[in-house]
């Protein structure tokens, strides 16, 4: 499965967020982007990120050592899961850029350690 694949398969509202989303994460020197398990995976040395639709308007960023960015962004949600936590984002609503940029980049630290 290509980007452009998973972007077809999903609702256009996710398929907009996802595409800035996608920008907001490639923008980061030395990010890449592949479709793992059928959704799109951010490595920096290694994954550290992945957007997951849920529903028809919904998003949810994932981050892969998100247990360990609760204490910084206690936003994030385990939501039963032990290390990866995420965000859910309504495709309805704006998008807190500033807030997902330092998610990245705190993802990203923490990927380089």
């Amino acid at each position: 499965m290509t980007y452009s694949d998973f972007l077809e398969k999903i609702s256009p509202l996710q398929s907009s967020m996802i595409a800035y989303l996608n920008g907001l994460m490639l923008t980061e020197e030395g990010t890449s982007r592949k479709i793992r398990f059928k959704v799109p995976f951010y490595d920096y040395n290694s994954w550290f990120c992945y957007l997951n639709p849920v529903g028809k308007d919904k998003i949810e960023l994932c981050f892969l050592k998100g247990q360990k960015m609760k204490e910084s962004f206690s936003i994030l949600q385990l939501r039963g899961r032990k290390m990866v936590s995420g965000l859910i984002l309504d495709v309805n609503m704006d998008i807190p850029k500033d807030l997902i940029v330092d998610m990245i980049k705190e993802a990203i630290h923490l990927n380089m350690r």
